[in-house]
C-alpha cells in the first residue's frame, strides 16, 4: 500500500505554495493558518498534534 491510501491527504493544494507560504512566513510544516473574513490571519499554529484538527474545526465553526 502508498502512504496516501494509509493517510489520506485531504488538504487543498495551493498553486504557488512557496509564494503563499512565504508571504504568510510558514518557516515549518505542517503550519495551519485560517484567514478570517477581514483577511487578516484569525488562527495559525505548526505540527499536528492529538488535538490540531479538532482545534481547527472550533476556530472554523467559531468564525462563520
Amino acid at each position: 500500500h502508498t502512504f496516501l491510501e494509509k493517510h489520506p491527504f485531504e488538504y487543498n493544494i495551493i498553486p504557488d505554495g512557496m509564494k503563499t507560504s512565504s508571504s504568510f512566513g510558514v518557516s515549518s510544516y505542517p503550519t495551519h493558518i485560517i484567514i478570517g473574513r477581514d483577511g487578516k490571519t484569525a488562527y495559525r499554529t505548526s505540527g499536528l498534534g492529538p488535538t490540531t484538527v479538532k482545534d481547527l474545526n472550533a476556530k472554523i465553526k467559531e468564525l462563520l
